[in-house]
């Protein structure tokens, strides 16, 4: 498998750094592009830079589960965001909210009220979810260092703030692998991987973590099938495209916000995709959206990934010899695809049926899973590493596994009950809890 650098984020506007235009030309006959000026969809290459003299994309984020989304990838980035003034420790808020991003990067529902959203990863404004868990886990940051703090009278401001870092941290690790994980993969793929949180662990020094470029450029783009057309917030079901690049309900609703996403059932992850996403992304002018399906193919080929039949075959899965292996959808894509080694890999992936008690097929499970196997055992921070510099003790971790996204959401929020996983749907094995009887992280451990 290649281990080529991770791309730039997914496409956003305003773009990041980008490369020539790449356009994506549709032919006559779509049922929504239909101008011709509306069928050339604009697209640019990632950036690059060369490595041993040849083109490669190149990272903008750190490859860890660290929290980069909540502190930023630099130095400069982490000194934006922290504040001493508010408290030690601390990161900058503005009432328990995001703070402002000076830039212009978003859409500005009232310009009395709203502003843009500035956090550790540029893309916090793309769409209210990402707002909202941006929120909370700086919402959970401050909590953890106000307490710290506390109890610490003689820390300086820069020893709270690493301290909770590396609590926070964890937290991202353990829900990360715990919940999440385990509701993508299911728990085949969570055992071949040694994903679970109960396996022992022991730092591979060996171990590359680097993102490899299939992971960035398709695999992890699973997600996008799952966007709804629309999202319940207080009471009502908003269109996805009055949500892209606005943070209005994030600043103003989050609990609402927070409750829709936590009852509202998710997209399967198929071929089928939500008009929100296919027609209307970023849509600021008739006509002018997005179609994030063929953004993620042109990616695909832009960053020069081998095809789909190539990735079966490196997950020891069999190869699709004829379209009639692929079941009712052989038809679908004979009409576009002179043969099964044409496919691309986004395209091929998504057909596939979940694998039992997850949510993506044979092949995302296998790229998935062994990319977050690498983030696990090359992390030397990881945090059920103990022979780590400044390594949690048994007692700290027991803390840290004892919380979940629901317990957090319940200590950053002023919602009444979350499900026990809050990634999963209430029911019999997974019941609401009532945010009362949740307790607060135990500082004292710490």
């Amino acid at each position: 498998m290649p281990t080529q650098f991770i791309t730039a984020p997914p496409p956003s506007r305003p773009s990041l750094l980008s490369g020539p235009c790449f356009p994506i030309l549709i032919p006559t006959g779509d049922n929504h592009f239909t101008s011709l000026e509306a069928r050339c969809m604009e697209n640019k290459r990632s950036a690059q830079i060369t490595v041993n003299g040849k083109p490669e994309q190149f990272n903008l984020v750190t490859a860890f589960v660290d929290g980069s989304q909540i502190y930023g990838s630099t130095d400069s980035e982490m000194s934006e965001l922290r504040s001493s003034a508010l408290g030690r420790g601390r990161l900058l808020d503005i009432n328990d909210n995001l703070p402002k991003n000076g830039d212009d990067v978003c859409i500005i529902s009232d310009s009395d009220v709203d502003y843009c959203l500035k956090a550790g990863d540029s893309r916090v404004n793309v769409y209210p979810g990402l707002g909202a868990l941006h929120t909370i886990f700086l919402r959970m940051h401050n909590r953890i260092a106000d307490g710290l703090a506390s109890l610490n009278a003689d820390w300086t401001d820069e020893e709270v703030f690493q301290k909770t870092r590396s609590i926070v941290g964890a937290l991202l690790q353990k829900i990360t692998y715990s919940e999440w994980l385990f509701s993508v993969l299911g728990p085949d793929a969570m055992t071949r991987y040694r994903l679970a949180s109960t396996v022992n662990y022991v730092y591979e020094p060996n171990t590359n973590p680097t993102l490899y470029n299939v992971f960035s450029t398709a695999a992890f783009r699973f997600g996008h099938s799952q966007i709804t057309d629309t999202l319940t917030i207080n009471e009502d079901a908003i269109e996805s495209i009055d949500l892209f690049n606005n943070p209005h309900h994030v600043l103003h609703s989050l609990d609402s916000l927070l409750a829709g996403i936590l009852e509202d059932p998710a997209q399967r992850v198929d071929r089928w995709y939500s008009r929100g996403m296919t027609n209307h992304m970023f849509e600021t002018v008739a006509f002018k959206g997005l179609d994030i399906v063929s953004l993620n193919v042109q990616r695909g080929r832009d960053h020069g990934l081998p095809r789909y039949n190539e990735w079966r075959q490196a997950c020891d899965l069999g190869r699709i010899t004829t379209f009639d292996d692929m079941g009712r959808d052989g038809p679908r894509f004979q009409r576009v695809y002179r043969n099964t080694d044409d496919i691309d890999l986004y395209s091929g992936a998504l057909h596939e049926p979940p694998v039992v008690d997850g949510i993506v097929g044979e092949t995302y499970a296998c790229l998935i899973g062994r990319q977050f196997e690498n983030l696990k055992f090359g992390d030397r921070f990881w945090y059920q590493n103990t022979d780590a510099p400044n390594a949690f003790t048994n007692a700290q971790i027991q803390e840290i596994e004892a919380q979940s996204l629901a317990t957090v959401l319940c200590q950053t929020t002023d919602l009444e009950s979350v499900q026990a996983n809050a990634f999963m749907n209430v029911g019999r094995n997974n019941p609401a809890i009532d945010c009362r009887d949740v307790q607060p992280i135990n500082y004292f451990v710490f």
